[in-house]
């Protein structure tokens, strides 16, 4: 029974990405969401803090620093959870990033995204909560980004770092 619940709620071998609001889901799946804490909405990121680059080779063409100005900028979280979610970076909205939560509010986002001549790969997330000290909603975890410096489909070098999220107006 709860395969049937997730399949349904996932909308899983549904091949239109609605990025509206209002991402259709079963009354059930709101049961589904233990961690209580409301996602959908404006975010804003910063990445970075403690960063570490993989290759020597990607310092040397300024991948870097238009990693953390993509990564450490807005984010807009679209959809329903644990329905399919959407992240729109910086008002990107030509590049959807496909995101999903868990019950515990693990997130997680992921897709490709072009920038500054770069065909990046992102991958981001962590764990949300309610932040009583800081009286915000908050993200917290990674935030990984890989480059294909060739053009052959392969990631040659890429970069890591921390990631710290507050939802605006929380």
């Amino acid at each position: 029974m709860t395969l049937l619940l997730w399949l349904a709620c996932s909308g899983a071998g549904n091949e239109s990405a609605d990025s509206s609001s209002d991402v259709p889901c079963p009354e059930a799946c709101d049961d589904l969401v233990a961690s209580g804490v409301d996602v959908v909405g404006l975010w804003t990121m910063d990445f970075g803090g403690s960063f570490y680059d993989k290759d020597v080779d990607c310092t040397g063409v300024g991948f870097s620093e238009d990693v953390k100005s993509i990564l450490g900028g807005t984010m807009e979280i679209r959809g329903r959870s644990p329905a399919p979610l959407y992240g729109i970076l910086n008002d990107d909205e030509e590049h959807l990033l496909a995101g999903s939560e868990n019950e515990q509010g693990g997130m997680v986002f992921a897709g490709p995204y072009e920038s500054g001549g770069f065909a990046l790969t992102l991958a981001f997330g962590g764990l949300a909560f309610d932040d009583v000290y800081r009286q915000k909603t908050v993200i917290e975890g990674f935030g990984y980004a890989g480059v294909d410096l060739t053009g052959d489909g392969e990631i040659e070098c890429g970069v890591r770092g921390d990631l710290t999220m507050l939802k605006s107006g929380s």
